[in-house]
């Protein structure tokens, strides 16, 4: 096949190596952020068994908890080691007896060893704190990587019946005049309250969690993330205009 007198890795190989690392920088921070699911979902069960602990005192014993955890150890290293061939069947059991025996040891740790049980009831407060911060962090941290998914919610009318190229044009109006500007803003008018929360502020509530700043910080670094992700998008669009269809589509095409 005779080679094409405008290559798709020529003039645009640059643009789509910065493309490549925004995106990068977005599945990243994606991923680490989304950890912070399963800290709020254990820090939700700590706030509710910190609440329910004479409830829960009177149905359970810590021998059965000790004998339990024994237990989920044992069949959890049983299932992983003779079934290792048969991972995507029995890794999932494996990985849930674990989970059971750990949240059997958290129980157990809870009740029947007073250190971390009155540690953890005169500090209730902070952990129910700890839920918003978690749940907000998360959440505004994770937009440029549902941006990269394009997981958003789209009012979709007549943009699915559209044509790639059509597609682009409106992705890429949306993004050069409202997802960038809007982001400006919010950096603009969050960045002097963000410093000031840093060198003044702390929580109101007493016996709550102190680090109010730590929160606030995720107004710039949502803006910032979305900013990352937003290049990544208008350099992908202007791609689809240029060549008619998606770069990696593209690259495939010139490889075959």
């Amino acid at each position: 096949m005779p080679a094409s007198p405008h290559p798709a890795a020529g003039p645009g190989s640059w643009l789509e190596r910065l493309q490549s690392a925004c995106e990068a920088v977005s599945e990243w921070s994606g991923r680490v952020f989304a950890w912070f699911t399963l800290l709020l979902v254990i820090d939700t069960v700590l706030v509710i068994l910190i609440k329910k602990a004479q409830d829960i005192r009177f149905f359970i014993a810590s021998h059965w908890l000790a004998l339990g955890l024994l237990i989920g150890l044992l069949i959890t290293t049983s299932v992983y080691s003779h079934y290792r061939r048969h991972q995507r069947l029995f890794r999932p059991l494996a990985w849930s007896l674990l989970l059971s025996a750990a949240a059997v040891f958290l129980v157990w740790l809870l009740y029947f060893h007073p250190p971390v049980t009155e540690f953890l009831r005169t500090n209730l407060l902070k952990v129910q704190d700890m839920q918003f911060y978690l749940f907000g962090i998360m959440f505004m941290a994770a937009m440029g990587y549902t941006l990269k998914h394009d997981e958003h919610v789209r009012i979709d009318i007549f943009y699915r019946s559209m044509s790639i190229r059509k597609k682009a044009l409106v992705n890429l109006t949306g993004t050069l005049f409202f997802l960038l500007p809007v982001c400006l803003l919010i950096l603009y008018y969050s960045w002097s309250d963000v410093l000031r929360s840093w060198s003044t502020e702390t929580y109101r509530i007493t016996g709550g969690m102190p680090i109010k700043y730590v929160l606030k910080t995720t107004l710039l670094v949502m803006p910032v993330l979305l900013l990352i992700q937003g290049l990544a998008e208008l350099i992908k669009n202007l791609l689809i205009l240029r060549h008619g269809k998606p770069c990696q589509e593209d690259s495939g095409s010139a490889q075959s």
